[in-house]
């Protein structure tokens, strides 16, 4: 199979000016005369009903060239999308598609670390564990042993009864 020329395969290429190139106010062939803006009180479009001030109003903070948004804000446009059933349904199959591919990564590297010889987290963890059981059980031991030398010292201290039954 020949490779094809670059240009075959891009759609809808017009050789005509760019943007920078052309005299202001010259419009390519595919543009329409621009319509008068209406300052006038704007109606809402029909997908998008709402009757709250819109959040990206000048009425709301600036610094550094980005917006903030309060934590009420930021909670009322979280709302405000998840409410839309395309949106939140898409939202879901993002979320669903990453957690997925979340997974085959984690089993792809843990493969990788395996190929290579190397511990995992996972691994570490497990350690992690065993030494702490290992750490707990040398300290029980420990406080057994220091017991027991205190009552041998204890035993030493105290004199010796002879036995009567002895010869």
């Amino acid at each position: 199979m020949g490779e094809e020329p670059a240009h075959d395969r891009v759609a809808d290429v017009q050789s005509e000016h760019r943007a920078d190139q052309r005299r202001p106010g010259q419009l390519r062939s595919d543009e329409g005369q621009a319509g008068p803006v209406r300052e006038e009180r704007r109606q809402r479009h029909a997908a998008f009903p709402s009757t709250r001030p819109p959040l990206y109003s000048a009425a709301h903070a600036r610094t550094g060239g980005l917006l903030i948004l309060s934590r009420k804000h930021l909670a009322r446009l979280a709302e405000d999308l998840l409410s839309r059933p395309l949106f939140a349904q898409a939202f879901a199959g993002a979320l669903k598609r990453g957690l997925e591919t979340k997974g085959t990564i984690d089993r792809n590297v843990q493969t990788v670390l395996s190929l290579l010889n190397l511990p995992s987290r996972a691994d570490l963890n497990r350690l992690l564990t065993k030494l702490e059981i290992i750490q707990g059980n040398l300290t029980n031991l420990s406080l057994k042993v220091d017991r027991l030398e205190a009552a041998q010292r204890r035993a030493a201290k105290r004199p010796r009864k002879p036995r009567s039954g002895s010869a």
